[in-house]
């Protein structure tokens, strides 16, 4: 089966598509553990000092997402268009190791990373602010 599907090196031109894929989608934000948003020059700074963490993930040819690897710990995020097309459970089958932390009641990036072969360890528990 072909890959329609492919992850290359960010190039520093990738550090606007991270931020808005990252720091405007709500989706992606309210599934983050961080709520922060910060500047986009502070990105910028960023991402050119760590972009060697990030994979593109390009679908004929398009950046339709991102996955970032820092001390072995798994993200990934998808433009809205790609997600529930188990794109993100293909990508993730990719790293051969490492280990994600998937907020409570996140549903689709918990069967998106076991779907990928990642096994459930157990539990964390976190309580937030409420505003």
């Amino acid at each position: 089966m072909r890959k329609s599907y492919h992850l290359r090196k960010p190039i520093l031109d990738d550090g606007r598509f991270v931020y808005a894929l990252r720091f405007l989608d709500m989706d992606v934000v309210n599934s983050s553990w961080s709520k922060n948003i910060p500047e986009i020059s502070e990105h910028d700074k960023y991402f050119s000092e760590h972009c060697d963490s990030y994979r593109i993930i390009v679908v004929d040819c398009k950046r339709v997402g991102f996955i970032r690897i820092v001390d072995g710990e798994v993200s990934i995020a998808l433009v809205r268009k790609h997600r529930g097309k188990q794109l993100g459970s293909k990508v993730l089958s990719d790293i051969k190791e490492g280990m994600a932390t998937v907020r409570y009641g996140n549903l689709a990036s918990f069967h998106c990373f076991v779907n990928a072969g990642f096994k459930p360890v157990g539990w964390i528990m976190k309580k937030e602010v409420r505003k």
